[in-house]
């Protein structure tokens, strides 16, 4: 059964296209931690990567006491973070910035919030690897961490213990996104002619070879495991025109959904929103996938909640215009930032309650939940 988009919709209508058909598709993110009793009342404490006038900083909000710690990096190093933060990834009770312009990461601990390494040298853009910027991180185990190069064809295998890059996996296409699960790791690929592919590797593989396992006609900008692992929930950005004879709206973003268990795509469906096109190759920080299935997605349109168990119903969550959002994988507490002014932080609740704003002293580029539990104050 289609379900076409109306054009005079109202309120919260849930409008979205569904078509239960076969296609080819891409994929982002990484697998969801171990859920633990009373994870509620640990998490909903939120690391944020803000951008100053003499590089980046990171600042740190826990719900619970609504305390906003400030230059956490200086504070617990004693000296001025050197770098941009463009994203920030939390894995394993390590935080990891990463810069573009630079081509750097810095790792800190997430405990105290102190300097364990950074690894420089990376592709950005220069003269070196033109065109090319890191897009995206996801995690196999303790000791393998993966780092996408947009631009290149290019996986960059990081030791995750001993923080340093240890081997540059050529892939088939450009990478836009990614997400492990056991020893697979999925990532979502652009063709030299602007379609998407989803190659799959094992990290137990010596050869560490990619595999070609769906196409799309554009590649996917994220890719999120759903907490049944039975399922991987993908987006991709759409098109710039409708294409002809087609029933669906082509310019819309669209929710993919892989099976893990033959690699089919079966299900197609459309999101009501622009193009999200300027994603591609981006770090996926406008995306948030929850242990209910909740998968919310920054858009110019507003922030909208896509039910990914329920196979693409959504609903317009937070109206405006945003390109950072976050959810607490536990408990589903949201915070967006509108592009009209970055230095605020919207917050509001799974049920739609609104939060007063977080006023933060510069614009805010990343957000991630952490365990609150596994964070201490100085």
């Amino acid at each position: 059964m289609l379900r076409f988009r109306e054009n005079n919709l109202s309120g919260r209508t849930l409008a979205l296209l569904t078509i239960p058909l076969l296609l080819v598709i891409g994929c982002s993110g990484e697998g969801p931690d171990v859920v633990l009793p009373g994870a509620e009342e640990m998490n909903q404490t939120a690391i944020l990567g803000v951008e100053g006038s003499e590089g980046g900083e990171v600042f740190r909000y826990a719900q619970g006491s609504e305390s906003l710690i400030a230059a956490e990096y200086e504070g617990a190093n004693g000296e001025k973070l050197d770098i941009g933060v463009d994203a920030v990834y939390e894995r394993y009770e390590k935080i990891w910035l990463i810069d573009n312009e630079s081509g750097t990461i810095v790792i800190l601990g997430l405990g105290d919030r102190r300097e364990q390494g950074r690894i420089t040298g990376l592709p950005r853009n220069d003269s070196a690897t033109p065109g090319a910027r890191m897009s995206g991180m996801a995690f196999s185990n303790l000791s393998q961490a993966w780092l996408l190069v947009y631009g290149t064809k290019s996986l960059i295998h990081i030791d995750a213990r001993n923080l340093v890059a240890v081997r540059t996996v050529e892939l088939p296409g450009e990478p836009t996104a990614i997400v492990t699960i056991d020893n697979r790791v999925f990532l979502g690929l652009q063709n030299e002619d602007g379609s998407g592919s989803i190659g799959l590797m094992r990290s137990n593989d010596p050869d560490l070879g990619v595999e070609v396992v769906a196409t799309t006609r554009r590649p996917p900008i994220f890719m999120g495991l759903n907490s049944d692992e039975q399922h991987i929930a993908m987006i991709v950005p759409g098109e710039t025109d409708d294409l002809p004879e087609t029933p669906v709206f082509d310019t819309d973003p669209a929710l993919f959904m892989m099976d893990l268990l033959d690699y089919s795509l079966p299900f197609d469906g459309r999101i009501i929103a622009p193009n999200l096109l300027d994603k591609i190759g981006h770090h996926p920080m406008f995306a948030s996938l929850t242990k209910d299935f909740f998968l919310y997605l920054a858009t110019p349109e507003g922030v909208k909640r896509i039910d990914t168990q329920a196979w693409g119903d959504f609903i317009d969550f937070l109206p405006g215009d945003y390109s950072v959002v976050a959810a607490d994988y536990y408990t589903d507490l949201v915070y967006a930032v509108p592009n009209q002014d970055r230095t605020q932080v919207e917050r509001i609740t799974k049920f739609e309650e609104r939060l007063p704003n977080l006023t933060l002293p510069s614009p805010v580029n990343t957000i991630t939940f952490v365990s609150t539990s596994k964070v201490t104050t100085p």
